[in-house]
């Protein structure tokens, strides 16, 4: 294996256009869930477990196996295996002729996407050095939005067209093919050093290892706050444009995939490159800038539930999506910089089992059920007051990354003190 340090972003490019194929494919279900209601005669609570909570919960479990995988064996040909399997699954999916298929189906998308971002981000890490190690995983990050702007633009036009199977099978295609030219595209870099104690590591030994880590602890934090503040936008929003403006099902799909990618691009990308710029002076900013986003959101949130102004609500949840998506770089960071290079793949595998858990499960699910207890005081706005819970996501994010700045500078006080005394100690000799 060769040890990569390319001067182009070709590797992040790459591994960004898999993660969006991942987004893709788990989101395009959710743009078919009548059509597939209607055709297979299903309820209201099958669609959710097929499309929700049975998904997360594989998609989060199965992360921690394949990254243990992933801190041992060749990242490259883990990725193309599970790019292979996400993406047939996704193409059966649309075969199914019963519940019990389409439940198993899409199990089997969520255990081939778990193992996209441990092993994608670990690959990155090694990579890239720190001080562009940030802009990589904007880059990779920026994958999502545009997955997602794909589901809801692609699958809407197929699904008219050709009906919810066709749409399934075409959508898989794509990453059958990326699976075998994945191989061709990018290296399996250099590991850096990995002792063979850890080689030996058991699994939740090395969980409590990680969650004794202060800055990674208060990082995963942070990172599970705002990600439940942008499940609960994802899942309950289309609902509220529709019970407060009225909109049609289509008009939201536009609106909601154009603010999506707007503030998953420029969210991800400027702030890697501002995380870079910062962080290179002072770690302190890893944990300072997510701070700041998170208080910046806030009101632009709260402002997004108050106003009856279709179009000021849409300008508000653009910026607000714009800094949720920039926390992430300087998290992914942060979670590279503070663990040992042999957990990073774990590190990453526990905060998407973490995220997936709280955020797509219980987090909405929360919201929801404030919603059916205010529903015959506040009417159509009960959803409106019900997600004011999700803005208390954000102080709590705001301060878990003020915990991650506040140990990144004691730490850095500390090693200037260590650099300090060895210069003058032979002179006091």
């Amino acid at each position: 294996m060769t040890h990569v340090k390319s001067a182009s972003f070709k590797t992040a490019i790459v591994l960004g256009c898999m993660y969006s194929l991942s987004v893709m494919d788990r989101q395009i279900v959710a743009m078919l869930l009548e059509p597939i209601k209607h055709d297979m005669q299903l309820s209201d609570t099958q669609l959710a477990l097929m499309s929700g909570l049975v998904f997360a919960l594989f998609y989060g479990a199965m992360g921690i196996p394949i990254a243990r995988l992933a801190d041992r064996a060749n990242r490259v040909n883990i990725l193309s295996w599970c790019l292979g399997v996400w993406s047939l699954m996704t193409a059966l999916s649309g075969m199914a002729v019963n519940f019990t298929m389409m439940l198993l189906a899409r199990i089997g998308v969520g255990v081939g996407e778990a193992g996209c971002q441990p092993a994608g981000q670990s690959i990155i890490a090694d990579t890239y050095e720190e001080s562009r190690r940030a802009r990589a995983l904007a880059i990779f990050a920026a994958g999502a939005p545009i997955g997602g702007l794909l589901a809801y633009l692609l699958g809407g036009a197929l699904a008219d067209t050709y009906g919810w199977r066709v749409t399934l099978i075409a959508a898989g295609v794509p990453g059958l093919i990326f699976a075998v030219l994945i191989r061709y595209l990018i290296t399996e870099p250099q590991r850096t050093a990995a002792s063979n104690e850890a080689e030996q590591q058991a699994v939740i030994p090395e969980i409590k290892k990680l969650l004794a880590t202060p800055i990674y602890r208060y990082a995963l934090l942070g990172h599970i706050f705002c990600i439940a503040l942008m499940y609960t936008i994802m899942i309950w929003v289309p609902t509220l444009m529709i019970r407060v403006h009225q909109l049609s099902l289509t008009e939201i799909g536009i609106i909601i995939g154009a603010s999506s990618l707007i503030g998953g691009l420029a969210g991800s990308i400027l702030s890697g490159v501002i995380t870079d710029v910062m962080a290179n002076k002072h770690s302190k900013w890893l944990g300072a800038l997510p701070m700041l986003y998170c208080l910046l959101a806030l009101p632009l949130f709260m402002g997004f539930l108050w106003t009856s102004s279709m179009w000021v609500s849409i300008g508000l949840l653009t910026v607000c999506m714009i800094l949720l998506n920039a926390h992430t770089p300087p998290c992914y960071a942060t979670y590279h910089k503070s663990v040992a290079p042999e957990n990073r793949a774990m590190s990453v595998a526990l905060s998407t089992l973490s995220v997936n858990i709280i955020g797509l499960g219980l987090a909405p699910l929360l919201v929801g059920s404030i919603s059916d207890v205010l529903s015959s005081e506040y009417g159509e706005r009960s959803l409106n007051m019900a997600m004011f819970v999700g803005a208390a996501f954000l102080p709590l994010g705001a301060y878990c990354y003020y915990k991650v700045a506040q140990l990144f500078a004691t730490e850095h006080i500390k090693t200037v003190t260590t650099e300090n005394l060895a210069e003058v100690e032979p002179a006091l000799k």
